[in-house]
């Protein structure tokens, strides 16, 4: 057991070290999570003098280093947890933590209620492996509560974001390929979507397209569930193009824009259409941000 503010004092106390390193030895490409530090340069001898910088810092300032933890210049490395290669592109999710991951969601799946702490180690475990997993939607139960003791019903929206989970571990093999940050607009490869309440939907992606129309039961759905659907399923007929890259879909609905963006909704039709989204994502490893655009047309019809 460990004193409540010790993550927050090691976090200060490494800032301050990444700030002598940068402002006084020149390390310019530095990062650190709490006590672990991690240099990066495409070149070999570069990483190996910033950790003879850090070395020799460490010294002066009396810090006690794990010689077990460090690790000389490589392609492949073990960063928090994640291994990553820069010749394959690759984040890897060690089989182990695959395991835990599917393990701890498929207890909690079957549980009615837990205590808050059991619920954070879940949820915690979930958000570690989001740093190799794009778009990753982790379960949101802890608001409000606020003794570790306490417990927390499992709602079925929370079941179902459980169920997602365990849908996409039974079948990740813990791979990810390094994805380009620079994101593809949807005016850049031509890739569309619109609905309409009375009619049906479309969306296009350059020259392929998919339409339909709704079926009578849809008449009085909410709109943004209607301009939902088409995205999502154009994600998953067209995605197989559109994988290991970052899009910015274009739409002219506000209420998409922000269910997008949060992968959450009070709407539990919505949120099916949401978790679809979701693991279309994880599978295809593709991260997804969306902007709201008034078309000129919309501008010269009002």
């Amino acid at each position: 057991m460990g004193s409540a503010i010790s993550c927050q004092t090691f976090e200060r106390f490494s800032r301050a070290v990444q700030w002598i390193l940068q402002q006084h030895f020149a390390v310019d490409s530095v990062t650190h999570l709490l006590d672990d530090f991690i240099f990066v340069s495409a070149h070999q001898s570069v990483c190996r003098n910033y950790l003879l910088s850090f070395e020799q810092l460490s010294q002066q300032l009396g810090i006690p280093l794990n010689q077990d933890k460090r690790c000389l210049p490589s392609t492949c490395q073990i960063v928090y947890g994640i291994e990553v290669d820069t010749l394959k592109l690759e984040l890897r999710l060690p089989v182990e933590k695959i395991a835990k991951a599917t393990l701890l969601v498929d207890r909690l799946a079957k549980r009615r209620t837990v205590t808050l702490r059991e619920l954070q180690v879940v949820i915690g475990f979930l958000s570690f492996c989001c740093l190799a997993v794009a778009c990753g939607r982790p379960i949101q139960l802890t608001r409000g509560v606020r003794r570790p003791h306490h417990y927390v019903t499992l709602t079925s929206e929370a079941r179902a974001d459980l169920l997602a989970w365990n849908t996409f571990l039974c079948s990740f093999n813990g791979k990810c390929m390094f994805l380009d940050h620079r994101f593809l607009s949807s005016d850049t490869i031509k890739l569309y979507t619109d609905a309409s309440s009375d009619i049906g939907f479309a969306a296009i992606f350059g020259t392929k397209w998919v339409a339909g129309t709704w079926h009578r039961s849809f008449s009085s759905s909410d709109i943004t569930l209607l301009e939902l659907y088409p995205l999502v399923l154009l994600t998953g007929i067209f995605g197989c193009y559109l994988a290991n890259h970052c899009i910015l879909f274009m739409t002219d609905n506000a209420g998409v824009v922000e269910i997008v963006n949060k992968l959450s909704s009070k709407n539990h039709h919505i949120m099916k259409l949401v978790r679809m989204l979701v693991l279309f994502c994880f599978a295809l490893n593709m991260f997804q941000d969306i902007k709201t655009l008034l078309p000129i047309t919309c501008l010269v019809s009002r």
